[in-house]
This record gives structure tokens, C-alpha cells and sequence, in this order.
């Protein structure tokens, strides 16, 4: 059973080392004596952070270097994130954010290491399968290469990265499938004791064309948007396929290779322009024009399912990767701490300020937990929340 550790999307902005540059090293230190340790907590600077050339060093991590740079794309795909949710970093939490973004990186640093020693034999062969997995969601090699441009990245630099995540998955995979167990009475307890969780809501099975609309786009760009969307929509409801329209024009890479399907979906997992038409809609009725944070849409609903209960028979594989998961969470945030107890970690950003929790604020949204999987840094995703 594995742990899914690490989101693969393309439009990549580098959680951690594909930042333009090969990561640097820093000099050598003298080596430990045998039979010592090295430190078992990390230093925390308290001058000035260190430069890499145009860059700042905010973390060493044994002869490795976290910079400034990755640390600024994992925090925009954080806020990213956050955004498709509907919230954002609360006033005054940035730094906060930023040291436990920080943290995140670490971890996955100390994985890559010890993964390093071990890779998949096929290695290889995985890259350039998920290259040819998302160059199909993109529409083929131009259109990726095109997202890995407007990131800033090149190609060369997205294959490094996507080598490093698969020694990550891979190493965490083979941990929890060595340390985590889960018994077909577990399961059954599971599902006696939590009935709640297994009542189905209600879903839709939607496709979409999506026009994206720039952040702070002008007047005049966000006609010629529209111009785009009305005119994918009067050939759909001219009899047009809308999967094939979706392929032609739908700019959401993660649904027009498959003619804009988006899947099952319940109630708010989409945003709520988005969620709201789609289920007052009847199946396969086509949507006005709708707008969201990311452009506008048509929308047809293909499919739906009833609320109902969902049999054990139904559940029961779920419940055993959810309780795998669960538990695997726990080795790997475990296993993780034994790897930063034996490593030198360094830690160059500034401590954040105290934070006191006002009214306001306690309801907030919670900073990054420190546990490994997943970072996702990819800004081009669905319309969900």
C-alpha cells in the first residue's frame, strides 16, 4: 500500500531545487570523528542570512543548500493553494508561514538524501513516463514546454526536480510499506464505529471550458476573453461535441486533454460561482457563461448520483488507504525526526516574531503542518476551492 507523497503537476514553481541553478555546496567541514554524531539539532543563525551568488542560503542541510529562491516558490504555491480554498496567509503570519514552509523543505531534503542511496532501478523509465503523463494533460511537448517557460523553468531543470520527487515518493513508499500493517479487522472496526462517514452525498459528473482571465487584466483583454468563451459556447449549443470543443479551446490543462472532464464531485469542492451552477443544472444542459477567480466557464453536467449509504463491500479498500495512510503519516513524520536528530541542519532565516492570537486571528488558517507530503507547487489546476 503507498503513501502518496508528493503532487507531480507541471506548471511547476520549484519547491526546492530546480530554481535556475544547480544547487551549491558549501564548503567542507571537518568530519566527525568515529564513533560521534553529528549535531542533533538544528542551528538557528542569528546573523544575517547567507548570499549564493544572486540568491540567499536559508537552510543547510548536511553539504546541501536550501535558498531563498526555492523557498519563495513553495510559499507562492502555498498561497496558490490557499487561494483555490478561498483563504489566504492572514496579516502579520508571513514569516510565520515561511518557517514552516522552510520546515517542509528540510524534510524532503533529509528523504532525498537517504533516498539517494537507494533509487528505483527504473528510475528512468518513471521520469519519463509522468513526462508523457502530463505532456498528455497539457496537450502535448509545446504546451508543457510553454507552462515550463512561463514559470521560469527549463526543461532540463523540471526533469531534475521530477527525478528527485520520485526518489522521494520511492523512499517514502518503501518505509510505510515496510512499518505499516493494516488488518482486515481494523477495517470492519472502522466501518462499524464511524457509520457518518459513509453516507454518500450527493454528486454531479461535470465537464467545462475554461478561458482564464489574468489577474488585474484590462478591460479590453477581458472582452477579447469573453469573445472566446461565447463563441466556444454557440458551437456547443449548435450541436458541436463539447469534449471535442473542450480539447480545441478549455485552457484548465488538468481537464481538456479529457475533454474537460473534471469527474465526480460533491458540494463545495469547487469554488462557489463554479459549484453553484453546476449542480443547478440539469444533465447535459449547457451553463451560461460563468465567471470565476480563473476565468470564465461553460459548464455541462453529464452524470449524477443520489445521497445515499455506501456498503462495506463498497468502502472497505478506501478505509484500508485511508488507515494506511494515517498511520503511514506517523512513520514518516517519525522517521523524518530520527533523519533530522542524526543530520547538521542549519537554519539561516530569521526567527519569526511571537504571534499573539487575537479575536480575529484565532479563527484563522492554520500555518503548514510540519510533516513531509505533500508540498504542491503548481498553480494550473481545476477550479477548485
Amino acid at each position: 500500500m503507498k503513501l502518496k507523497a508528493v503532487v507531480l503537476l507541471l506548471a511547476v514553481a520549484f519547491a526546492h531545487s530546480a530554481c535556475g541553478e544547480n544547487k551549491a555546496k558549501p564548503a567542507p567541514s571537518e568530519p566527525a570523528k568515529p564513533g560521534t554524531t553529528t549535531t542533533t539539532a538544528p542551528t538557528v543563525a542569528t546573523s544575517a542570512v547567507a548570499t549564493q551568488g544572486t540568491n540567499q542560503v536559508v537552510a543547510r542541510v548536511g553539504d546541501d543548500l536550501i535558498t531563498s529562491k526555492e523557498l519563495d516558490f513553495a510559499m507562492q504555491g502555498l498561497r496558490m493553494q490557499m487561494a483555490r480554498r478561498g483563504s489566504s496567509v492572514p496579516p502579520g503570519m508571513m514569516v510565520q508561514f515561511q518557517h514552516d514552509m522552510l520546515e517542509e523543505l528540510i524534510s524532503r531534503e533529509l528523504v532525498l538524501q537517504e533516498g539517494r542511496a537507494h533509487p528505483p532501478a527504473d528510475i528512468d523509465d518513471k521520469v519519463k513516463k509522468q513526462v508523457t503523463a502530463v505532456q498528455a494533460r497539457f496537450g502535448g511537448e509545446e504546451a508543457m514546454l510553454k507552462a515550463l517557460q512561463d514559470s521560469g523553468v527549463t526543461k532540463d531543470e523540471y526533469l531534475g526536480r521530477l527525478h528527485d520527487e520520485i526518489i522521494i515518493q520511492y523512499t517514502l513508499d518503501e518505509l510505510v510499506e515496510r512499518e505499516v500493517k493494516v488488518k482486515p479487522e481494523d477495517v470492519k472496526d472502522f466501518y462499524d464505529k464511524n457509520p457518518d462517514k459513509f453516507v454518500m452525498p450527493e454528486t454531479v459528473r461535470a465537464s467545462h471550458i475554461l478561458v482564464r482571465v489574468p489577474s488585474g487584466a484590462s478591460d479590453e483583454v477581458k472582452s477579447n476573453k469573453l469573445v472566446q468563451i461565447k463563441a466556444a459556447r454557440s458551437l456547443v449549443v449548435g450541436g458541436d461535441k463539447f469534449a471535442d470543443i473542450a480539447k480545441k479551446v478549455s485552457e484548465d490543462p488538468g481537464s481538456a486533454a479529457q475533454g474537460g472532464d473534471l469527474g465526480y464531485f460533491q458540494r463545495g469542492q469547487m469554488v462557489p460561482e463554479f459549484d453553484q451552477a453546476a449542480f443547478s443544472l440539469k444533465t447535459n444542459e449547457v451553463s451560461d457563461i460563468i465567471t470565476t477567480q480563473f476565468g470564465y466557464h461553460i459548464i455541462v453536467v453529464t452524470d449524477r448520483k443520489p445521497a445515499g449509504e455506501r456498503s462495506f463491500d463498497d468502502v472497505k479498500s478506501d478505509i484500508e488507504k485511508y488507515l494506511t495512510t494515517a498511520k503511514g503519516r506517523d512513520v514518516v513524520q517519525q522517521h523524518v525526526k530520527e533523519l533530522r536528530d542524526k543530520a547538521k541542519v542549519e537554519i539561516l532565516l530569521p526567527q519569526p516574531p511571537a504571534v499573539s492570537l487575537t479575536p480575529n486571528s484565532a479563527t484563522a488558517p492554520a500555518a503548514p503542518p510540519r510533516s513531509l507530503p505533500p508540498v504542491e507547487t503548481a498553480p494550473v489546476a481545476a477550479p477548485t476551492k
